[in-house]
C-alpha cells in the first residue's frame, strides 16, 4: 500500500512537471507584444494559420503574434524617399504636360520665334555672301535635294521641308539632345547639339562635310541660335516656330528664283 502511495505521488509529480513545461513553452510563443515608435514600419508574415491583432494608440503600434509567426521590421524613410520620388516624377510630368499647352497661349513665345527667325536669316544670309566672295562654292547638297524633291513632289515637299522636318529637328536636337546634355553641362550641350544638327544637314557624312564645309558655320551658329531660342524659356515651340519660318523662306526664294 505504501509502495502504491509512493508510485501515484511520483507519478503525479512527473505529470505536474510536464504539464509545467508546456505550459512554459506555451507562454513563450503565445502572446509576443511588441511596440514600436511611429517612424517604424511594420510588417508580420505569418508562416502558420495565426490571429495577428494590431493596436495603434498614441503614435505606438503594438502588435501581437500568437504562435509561430515571424516580424521584419524596416525603417519607414526608405518607403517615405520611394514615395516622394514617385510624387516628384508625378508633379515633373503633369508640369510638362501643362507647359506643353501653356505654350500656345503665350504672346512672348511667338514674339521669340519671330525674333529667332529674324537673326537665322540674316546670319545665314551673311554667311552666304561671305563665302561667295571668299570662297567658290561648289554647291550645297542640302539645297540640291530640296530642289528635287520639290520639283518631284512640290506639296508634299512644303510639308516635309516647312513643317515636319523643323518640328522633328526641334524635338531631337533641342528637346533630347540639348535637353538631355544641359543636365551637365550648358556649354557643351550647345556645342554638341549644334553640331549634331550642322552634321545632320550633310547627312551624316563625313565626305560630304569635309567637301561642303564651307556651309557649316552656317548650319553650327543656327543650331546655336535655335538652341538659345529653346533656352530662353524652355519653350520648344519657339524654335519650331523659328526653324519653320526659316525653312518656309528658304522654299519660297527657291521656287523664285
Amino acid at each position: 500500500m505504501t509502495s502504491h502511495l509512493v508510485q501515484n505521488k511520483t507519478t503525479n509529480n512527473t505529470n505536474l512537471e510536464i504539464t509545467k513545461i508546456k505550459e512554459d513553452i506555451k507562454n513563450e510563443n503565445d502572446i509576443l507584444p511588441l511596440s514600436l515608435s511611429s517612424n517604424e514600419y511594420i510588417e508580420t508574415n505569418t508562416n502558420t494559420n495565426t490571429n495577428t491583432s494590431i493596436t495603434n494608440s498614441n503614435n505606438v503600434t503594438i502588435i501581437d503574434v500568437k504562435e509561430n509567426s515571424s516580424i521584419s521590421i524596416e525603417d519607414n524613410s526608405k518607403l517615405d524617399d520611394n514615395d516622394d520620388e514617385e510624387d516628384e516624377d508625378d508633379k515633373s510630368i503633369k508640369e510638362q504636360i501643362i507647359n506643353f499647352f501653356k505654350q500656345f497661349t503665350l504672346k512672348r513665345v511667338y514674339i521669340t520665334g519671330v525674333i529667332s527667325f529674324i537673326s537665322l536669316y540674316i546670319v545665314n544670309t551673311l554667311c552666304t555672301l561671305i563665302f561667295n566672295i571668299l570662297i567658290k562654292k561648289e554647291g550645297n547638297s542640302n539645297e540640291e535635294d530640296l530642289n528635287k524633291f520639290s520639283n518631284s513632289f512640290p506639296i508634299l515637299s512644303i510639308i516635309y521641308f516647312c513643317i515636319v522636318g523643323p518640328m522633328f529637328e526641334e524635338f531631337v536636337f533641342r528637346k533630347l539632345f540639348f535637353g538631355v546634355i544641359n543636365e551637365y553641362s550648358k556649354i557643351f550641350a550647345y556645342i554638341m547639339s549644334s553640331f549634331l544638327f550642322a552634321f545632320a544637314h550633310y547627312n551624316l557624312n563625313f565626305k560630304t562635310l569635309l567637301k561642303e564645309f564651307y556651309n557649316f558655320p552656317a548650319y553650327f551658329i543656327s543650331g546655336i541660335i535655335l538652341a538659345f531660342t529653346y533656352d530662353y524659356d524652355s519653350y520648344l515651340l519657339a524654335s519650331m516656330i523659328s526653324h519653320i519660318l526659316y525653312n518656309s523662306s528658304v522654299v519660297i526664294e527657291s521656287s523664285i528664283f
